[in-house]
């Protein structure tokens, strides 16, 4: 049967796509295995004879299924995955057909066991049958064969099918992160021009590469906007912005993590083993980008000449090149991964103005450091003090006198602290109406006038 009959067998609620208690959506395939032939039938649709088979879970479903491409791509709602991973499989008939030919060694406890491709692979015979674990070096998470085998070579393959599912993850996780930073475009064209033989065309490679660096730290900016905001960074250019990111929200953001996690061993015991790889973020280091965006921004400008009779001199090429790809190597590995998160602990008030939820990184906050309210429509601050081990925010006021009544006015602080110089704004004194200009301006004159006017 085709994927169109499947399709029409899935339109139709044919066997369990019509069952109810059995959700259509929402699944995640937790492998894959080549049978070698279609001597299986789909457990979704229950007519679709199968040879490669993805087995799919779901958290309000008690029972692992057995299923084809096409059901699969349904109830995970990800056609490209299902397809992805069936395609891996496919082309894999030639590596398939020599891995049991392969040198496997021997372990302490006389299991057969291979290394490859990042993966440790051990078979074992458990009473009449034969099992498989896969470990990934990286993540050091181990991966057992969905069913039992009754020989030591259906095992291996059993190992080289979930293998080939770990790898075909990690390529389409890989692709996604690129599409996620958005750097893939800029990526090709960068490619392109080197390709081209046109060494002009290096220049425009150049400011491709500038704009996947860009791409870079603006991303890892919006994913923390909930705890900053664009006035507290005050800067676009990558290395300024990610600085300002990591003074004020994330301080480890330099460096690259995994995240892991296990059930508990016993009710309140912290777990010891068997953890589960999450997810893993790729380091940015503000001073690495921030020097990849300033020497690609040095070849798009002509150099200035330092004294009469010097002439610009043109760019070294095979340098030029070099360094190029340096910097899309540096993209990629930064945009290999999709994963992104990180840890803190946390102080949240509300704002007295709005009602808005602040959220600050508790571990950079100091004595009278200044907090905005993250909402934009809003201009309170506050300034941050620690009494008894704990945070207090107070409203960041400027006061003003009036120069009739004496009566005092408190403002918002960024009422007046981002005026632009020489802009105004004008404020009505409560108790006699007076209204006032306040205007940011520079001034000058001499020492002595100027400590009497501060005292």
């Amino acid at each position: 049967m085709n994927g169109d009959i499947e399709e029409g067998l899935i339109a139709r609620g044919s066997g369990k796509w019509s069952l109810a208690g059995v959700p259509q959506r929402g699944w995640a395939c937790n492998g894959i295995d080549d049978l070698g032939a279609p001597n299986a039938t789909c457990e979704m649709c229950e007519v679709q004879s199968i040879r490669y088979v993805h087995y799919m879970t779901h958290q309000e479903y008690p029972d692992e299924l057995a299923v084809g491409c096409v059901c699969a791509g349904h109830m995970e709602q990800d056609y490209d995955a299902a397809r992805n991973r069936e395609r891996v499989l496919r082309n894999a008939s030639r590596r398939r057909r020599n891995w049991l030919l392969r040198k496997w060694r021997i372990s302490r406890n006389g299991n057969p066991y291979i290394n490859t491709d990042g993966f440790n692979i051990t078979v074992f015979q458990k009473g009449r049958v034969w099992s498989a674990r896969i470990v990934e070096k990286e993540s050091d998470a181990p991966y057992f064969a969905k069913r039992q085998y009754d020989t030591e070579d259906e095992a291996k393959l059993a190992a080289f099918a979930a293998m080939l599912f770990f790898e075909a993850a990690e390529e389409l996780v890989s692709s996604e992160a690129r599409l996620v930073f958005g750097t893939d475009p800029h990526i090709e064209r960068a490619r392109a021009h080197l390709a081209s033989g046109d060494h002009h065309r290096l220049l425009y490679a150049c400011l491709e590469l500038r704009y996947a660096l860009e791409r870079i730290a603006y991303q890892k900016l919006q994913l923390r906007l909930e705890k900053v905001t664009i006035d507290e960074i005050a800067a676009w250019q990558p290395r300024r912005a990610l600085e300002r990111l990591m003074e004020l929200v994330d301080a480890h953001l330099a460096r690259g993590s995994t995240l892991r996690v296990a059930s508990d061993s016993e009710p309140g015991t912290p777990a010891k083993d068997n953890f589960v790889t999450v997810g893993q973020t790729t380091g940015v280091s503000p001073r690495e980008i921030g020097r990849h965006w300033q020497k690609l921004g040095s070849y798009l400008h002509i150099r200035m000449p330092r004294k009469k009779g010097q002439h610009p001199q043109e760019f070294d090429e095979p340098k030029l090149r070099t360094f190029l790809e340096d910097v899309i190597e540096y993209v990629e590995l930064i945009a290999s991964t999709k994963f992104d998160a990180y840890f803190s602990y946390t102080a949240t008030f509300s704002c007295e103005k709005c009602g808005h939820s602040i959220v600050r990184n508790s571990e950079l906050l100091d004595e009278e450091t200044i907090v905005e309210c993250q909402n934009e429509q809003c201009n309170a601050s506050y300034i941050t003090h620690f009494d008894n081990d704990a945070f207090r925010f107070e409203p960041y006021f400027i006061t003003l006198d009036c120069k009739n009544c004496d009566q005092r006015a408190q403002f918002d602080a960024n009422t007046f602290l981002k005026l632009k110089t020489n802009e105004t704004t004008t404020f009505a004194c409560n108790g006699c109406d007076t209204r006032y200009l306040v205007r940011w301006t520079l001034e000058y004159g001499p020492e002595s006038d100027a400590l009497g006017q501060e005292k």
